[in-house]
C-alpha cells in the first residue's frame, strides 16, 4: 500500500512540475517569438546647483534626456530581435528607478520578458554619463549592465551615447553586430 501511496505522490510531483512549466512558458517568449522588451523613459539626475542649491535644470534639459529613450528604443526595435512594449501612461515621467521591484513590476504587468532601464547623471556640462541596464524580468536578472561617459551635455552628444549603449546591449545579447546607425 506504501508503495501505492509514493507512486501517486510521484504522480502528483509530476504533474505540478509539468504544470509549473506550462505556466513559465506561457508568461515567458514563445518558441519562434521575439522576446517582449520595454524601455522605460530615461530617468535624469541633474547635480548642477547654484550655490544657495537651486537646481540648473530646465525644460529643454529634460527633452534632451528623454532623446536617450527614444533612441535606444529606435535601435532596440531596428533589429527585428524584440517585440516592442509600450510603457504604461502611469509609469511615471521618467519612472523612479529607485525601487527596483517597482519598475520590474510594472514590466511585469505589461507583459515584458525584458526591461531595460537608463539614466542620464549630469555633474556639470562636461561631466555626463549614461548607466543602461537590459533586465529579464521572470528572475530579476540583469543581462548587460553599462555606464557611457558623454562629452558635453548636448543633443549630439546624447544621441551618440544612447546608440553607444544600445549597441553594447545588442552585442551582449545576441553575441554579434548590433542594428548599424540610428536614422
Amino acid at each position: 500500500m506504501t508503495s501505492g501511496l509514493a507512486f501517486l505522490r510521484v504522480g502528483a510531483l509530476r504533474a505540478a512540475a509539468v504544470l509549473a512549466a506550462a505556466v513559465l512558458m506561457a508568461g515567458s517568449a514563445r518558441a519562434g517569438e521575439p522576446p517582449k522588451l520595454l524601455v522605460l523613459d530615461t530617468a535624469f539626475v541633474d547635480m548642477m546647483v547654484s550655490g544657495t542649491g537651486e537646481s540648473f535644470t530646465t525644460p529643454e534639459d529634460t527633452l534632451l534626456v528623454k532623446q536617450v529613450s527614444d533612441v535606444l528604443r529606435q535601435k532596440m526595435a531596428g533589429t527585428g530581435k524584440y517585440r516592442m512594449v509600450a510603457a504604461p501612461a502611469d509609469a511615471g515621467d521618467p519612472p523612479d528607478l529607485s525601487c527596483p521591484d517597482c519598475v520590474l513590476d510594472l514590466a511585469r504587468a505589461e507583459g515584458a520578458d525584458l526591461l531595460l532601464t537608463s539614466a542620464v547623471s549630469r555633474v556639470n556640462d562636461s561631466i555626463v554619463f549614461l548607466k543602461f541596464e537590459l533586465d529579464e524580468v521572470a528572475g530579476a536578472k540583469p543581462i548587460k549592465t553599462g555606464n557611457v561617459q558623454v562629452n558635453g551635455f548636448a543633443g549630439k552628444q546624447l544621441r551618440a551615447a544612447a546608440e553607444n549603449a544600445a549597441e553594447e546591449i545588442i552585442r551582449a545579447k545576441t553575441g554579434g553586430a548590433g542594428a548599424g546607425p540610428a536614422k
